[in-house]
């Protein structure tokens, strides 16, 4: 099983560009694929919105042809001017 962390620095990621960002899919196609199969779920729950928002704090676990991932998404650190 893969882990993977993702930070991101807005308020969420819809789920098909965190599965491309994460590299768990390819293209936006496959993702969408992912999810219409049933293959991913958030925070345990099967996914059924390919535009879902994935929040920091929240996991996306896949069932994909890579295996299985873990996606973490967590805040992105902000820097002090």
């Amino acid at each position: 099983m893969k882990h993977i962390t993702i930070a991101i620095e807005t308020e969420f990621i819809p789920a098909m560009n965190l599965l491309k960002l994460a590299g768990a899919a390819a293209t936006g196609g496959e993702a969408g694929n992912l999810i219409l199969d049933r293959r991913v779920r958030l925070d345990g729950t099967v996914l059924s919105e390919k535009r879902k928002k994935v929040r920091p704090g929240q996991v996306l676990s896949v069932d994909g042809p890579d295996g299985l991932w873990d996606i973490v998404v967590t805040p992105a650190s902000r820097q002090q001017p």
